[in-house]
């Protein structure tokens, strides 16, 4: 369901929750098939969330607290190693459920370090008002990137995502865009019904 509310503290609020939300039906889920769903949107959700908080909200929060902003790039570079690993395992796997539980903590950790540290100060932002809209205009652009793609393919590519989001907010704090050039929308693809990959990508269900 599409946000509702234009506030940015707000609408990053209700994205957390969304991703709470579907941690707790990855555990009580039952079949495989369930597990392998749950976990994309979660790959899906994580992904898209914190590339909006980077482009647009991280950027404008700096002037307010910069060590906090840097560690908020820290902790989404533990948290995308950890997906860009996840997407290269199959659910069936022993060690899969213990990383994807590292992978949940850490995500919990970071909602409410924002929840209680950041988020009370961000209405000090210069442009505050307009921030919102920038938020949702960004995530809808990048779920039109990335919704029909595989988990594998959403993975970033090259260094380390620690590395990179070290790099990342080295470029914020010196007042430089981190947001890649506009693309072309593309058409939707159509998900498949599980997450089995092809020879490129990875297979979750051991066949």
């Amino acid at each position: 369901m599409a946000s509702k509310t234009t506030d940015a503290v707000e609408f990053l609020k209700e994205d957390h929750e969304k991703v709470k939300q579907l941690f707790r039906q990855f555990e009580s889920a039952g079949e495989i098939d369930q597990k392998e769903e749950i976990a994309d949107q979660i790959d899906l959700a994580l992904r898209v969330h914190s590339m909006i908080e980077e482009e647009v909200l991280y950027p404008a929060f700096k002037d307010v607290d910069s060590e906090l902003t840097a560690e908020s790039f820290e902790e989404h570079g533990v948290v995308e190693e950890l997906l860009n690993e996840l997407a290269t395992m199959d659910l069936e796997e022993e060690q899969f459920e213990a990383k994807f539980k590292v992978m949940q903590e850490n995500v919990e950790h970071h909602i409410e370090e924002e929840e209680t540290g950041m988020f009370p100060k961000c209405p000090q932002m210069p442009g505050y008002a307009s921030l919102g809209q920038k938020l949702l205009e960004r995530k809808d652009q990048l779920m039109s990137e990335l919704e029909g793609k595989e988990d594998s393919e959403r993975a970033t590519k090259g260094d380390p995502a620690t590395m990179q989001a070290s790099e990342k907010s080295e470029k914020v704090m010196a007042g430089e865009s981190i947001t890649p050039p506009q693309r072309p929308r593309r058409a939707p693809s159509r998900r498949r019904s599980s997450r089995a990959k092809s020879s490129s990508g990875r297979s979750r269900s051991g066949k």
